[in-house]
């Protein structure tokens, strides 16, 4: 009877730990203190010891001293982050006791990674009173938690630390009366008993290997009646106990650091001489490697590295775009280690019934080249193997139901709970599904909690058509989804020279003065493609060059947090008059019409040369020419800045020749050679200086000046100063936009992803100029395929003030 009686019990012991664990998502347990390690001041459980009770001893300087563990060797800083993260990666929990000043204590465990501000929410919904001002500290010295973000590894709480517990609350208040843990926390302590209870685990001595070379900061406080005569150091004279040895090791350790940094001085002077080649007079260049991916997964590996599972779930995965673009890029964050196997799983959703493997044999080609297969071939099977397959259709919640039953069952497999779940939706469909398959993701798929976890989805442009049908889809996924939620992908805004521009623009101080209309002459933003519409007839788009402009023209954001920078881009779209007729020329190469899903009357654009003007102090008067085609002769997407003249040039007409203008035109019949032998016969200058942005291909940057010609003569002729990335940076993989956008997405950084009001505000712009261009007020000029677009697109611009460099061509520098 006694024994069923305890099976009971049990039971319903173990009922009731697995109900909190669910509820607070973690393993939690209550015990009291005995009486041994109680808060010394007993008699008022809301008094403080004062911060002179927390200073630092001799004998506290020793046993600090003593838990650290010398190197002696001298490391290089690759090779330290390296055993650093190796370090990292072997700790898996980090035990935190908090203690309250009624001698209780509550223990809860989580994963090094996580950060402080999670403990702070575990006590407040522990809490009898959750509203009760108060804050968390540790000893000694007394130290008060005020970094929330930081992490328990970062914080040195590994592999478990002792913090303790106060508020500011009065003294006759009845707080003395009240316990602080609420009722169910509370409840734990009768149901284990442990011997730990009785005998607190002091941490150890020997710090874990990820601390060695910090502070434990997790000690016992010191009992009351020391209070009095406790030491205080350091102090001018010597206490009586005070041991002459700790001046020895602290001189000692002073000529220990001293001889370290001779040796680090001799060696960079070594280094040095070997670099001088020996009676050249010249440097010897090593081979730069300064800059490698481990760099890239320093900035993005920690916050994508949780304990928790992530799905990521692909709609529309038998599609195109899912083949090239969105499995591309997973799979190479997976190679690249930014996805962690253990922790992901990859979903398909479509329409077309296909099972695991069919799915996996149709992506297969697009995500490895021949020439490196080999090489990627065991990457590449386990990466098939995390993707699984559910078919449905986009209305309905069946399909959904199944989905999200497939995701549960991952996150039960990975032993993450609900809450801690992270579940990303990538919608490469078209925006006309958008609203109902968001509505199905927000009622069948939805992560259950966001403490601790999220779900976030990704739409892909075009964001509408016009202001009206934006702001009608923006009305409807934000009815579903938080702003924060949503994550408006446009790819160039993923190239790796725009993530450049905020670094180029407010980190080079040449470059601070001579960013406004007082030096600048023209901005001309250009994206040419140099295949047609392929099927895709009535598409174009503009919305990636009206971000770049963004970034070109916007204001120093008050810090690189995304909602500064995001205020910034919106201020600029907000400044832009609306456009002239005048100002705009469009274009539609010969054979667009062919394609069968083109109207024979259509006038839509396949290429525009658009001036806008942005209307503040910086930019009056400036014209930014956005230029944007396909079916062009070449390929590529860059940004020029064009200087004005110099003042008073003196080289202005060096170069007269005798040739007639009038004769200039027999001599050819092209267009730019013309304009080219006019300004050789006049002496016209023939270029300005230009700092050139390329986006791709061959990503550069490179600025145009005009020099001497080598020679005996006195000519002048363009050329540059450059940076090539492939030639400049030769062991750095560069990341596709796509990659990095949705490693963005996961660590909730919304920097280059567009909002609803910018979004808004680009609309806003250009509408007015679509429904005249619907109305045929406004025509495209035919164009032939494979030319510079429209001749009027160059007068255009030479209207606008843009002078081009005839003759002049960059070529990528090569070793």
């Amino acid at each position: 009877m006694e024994a069923s009686s305890s099976s009971s019990s049990s039971s319903q012991e173990g009922k009731m730990i697995a109900g909190i664990r669910e509820k607070y998502g973690r393993e939690i347990r209550v015990f009291e203190t005995s009486s041994i390690t109680q808060r010394p001041s007993q008699a008022s459980v809301a008094q403080e010891e004062s911060d002179e009770f927390y200073e630092l001893t001799p004998t506290d300087y020793y046993r600090l001293v003593a838990s650290k563990k010398e190197d002696k060797s001298l490391k290089t800083r690759k090779l330290r982050e390296a055993e650093e993260a190796a370090r990292r990666a072997k700790l898996t929990k980090a035990v935190i006791r908090v203690r309250f000043p009624d001698n209780h204590t509550l223990e809860a465990t989580f994963h090094p990674s996580e950060k402080i501000q999670c403990l702070i929410d575990l006590v407040k919904r522990a809490l009898t009173q959750p509203d009760i001002p108060f804050y968390l500290y540790t000893t000694p010295p007394k130290k008060q938690l005020k970094d929330f973000s930081q992490d328990f590894y970062s914080a040195g709480f590994i592999p478990g630390a002792i913090v303790y517990f106060a508020n500011h609350q009065p003294k006759d208040d009845g707080a003395s009366s009240t316990p602080y843990l609420n009722e169910e926390i509370s409840s734990l302590k009768d149901v284990e008993v442990m011997t730990k209870a009785e005998e607190p685990v002091e941490p150890s001595s020997e710090p874990a290997e990820s601390d060695i070379g910090t502070v434990p900061v997790e000690q016992e406080p010191k009992p009351a009646e020391k209070k009095s005569s406790k030491p205080k150091w350091p102090k001018s004279d010597v206490h009586p106990q005070f041991d002459i040895s700790f001046l020895l090791r602290f001189f000692l350790s002073r000529a220990r650091a001293c001889v370290v940094f001779f040796c680090l001085l001799c060696g960079i002077y070594l280094h040095l001489t070997r670099s001088w080649k020996m009676g050249s007079g010249q440097w010897h260049v090593e081979k730069r490697s300064t800059l490698k991916k481990e760099s890239f997964l320093k900035e993005y590996g920690a916050a994508v590295s949780e304990s928790r599972s992530l799905s990521i779930i692909v709609l529309g995965a038998s599609g195109d775009l899912a083949k090239k673009k969105t499995f591309p890029a997973l799979f190479n964050l997976y190679h690249q280690r930014f996805l962690n196997p253990d922790e992901v799983h990859i979903f398909g959703y479509a329409r077309t019934k296909l099972s695991d493997e069919e799915l996996r044999d149709k992506i297969r080609r697009y995500l490895v080249d021949e020439k490196n297969a080999s090489e990627k071939a065991e990457a590449l099977s386990k990466f098939l193997q995390l993707i699984k397959y559910v078919s449905g259709p986009y209305d309905s919640e069946d399909g959904f139901k199944r989905l999200d039953k497939a995701i549960s069952e991952h996150e039960i497999s990975k032993k993450s709970s609900q809450e801690s779940s992270r579940r990303l939706f990538y919608l490469a469909l078209p925006p006309s599904v958008y609203p109902p398959v968001c509505k199905m993701i927000k009622e069948c798929c939805t992560n259950k909690s966001d403490v601790g976890g999220w779900t976030r989805i990704v739409v892909e442009k075009p964001f509408g058509k016009d202001l009206e049908s934006a702001e009608q889809l923006s009305s409807q996924i934000g009815k579903l989804f938080d702003e924060s939620q949503i994550y408006r992908i446009d790819h160039y805004l993923g190239k790796e020279l725009v993530q450049n521009m905020l670094v180029l623009r407010f980190a080079n101080r040449f470059f601070l003065p001579l960013w406004n209309r007082d030096n600048i002459a023209n901005v001309q933003i250009v994206f040419r493609e140099d295949f047609g519409t392929e099927g895709r007839g009535g598409y174009f788009d503009e919305y990636g060059v009206v971000q770049v402009l963004c970034l070109v023209a916007m204001e120093k954001p008050i810090s690189l947090k995304p909602e500064h920078i995001r205020d910034e881009k919106v201020k600029v779209l907000q400044s832009v008059v609306p456009i002239k007729d005048e100002e705009v020329v469009l274009g539609q190469y010969e054979g667009y019409r062919d394609d069968p899903t083109v109207p024979n009357d259509s006038n839509t654009p396949t290429f525009a040369t658009t001036i806008l003007r942005i209307d503040n102090e910086r930019w009056e008067g400036v014209p930014f020419i956005l230029k944007a085609g396909k079916a062009m002769g070449s390929k590529k997407a860059d940004i020029r800045i064009q200087f004005k003249d110099v003042p008073g040039d003196i080289f202005k007409c060096m170069h007269q020749n005798q040739i007639e203008l009038s004769q200039i035109s027999t001599l050819c019949n092209d267009t730019e050679t013309f304009v080219v032998l006019k300004c050789y016969a006049t002496g016209q200058k023939q270029g300005r200086n230009e700092f050139v942005i390329r986006l791709q291909p061959s990503e550069a940057m490179y600025m145009k000046l005009t020099v001497k010609q080598p020679g005996l003569e006195m000519q002048t002729v363009q050329s540059e100063l450059d940076l090539s990335y492939k030639q400049r940076y030769q062991d750095v993989s560069i990341p596709e936009a796509y990659e990095r956008l949705i490693l963005d997405t996961i660590k909730g950084d919304q920097q280059h992803f567009v909002r609803r009001d910018e979004l808004k505000a680009a609309w806003e712009i250009f509408t007015p100029l679509l429904h005249r261009i619907e109305k045929g007020e406004v025509k495209s000029i035919p164009y032939k395929p494979g030319s510079r677009g429209p001749t009027e697109a160059d007068q255009l611009l030479e209207k606008a003030g843009y002078l081009q460099t005839h003759g002049y061509m960059w070529i990528p520098p090569t070793l």
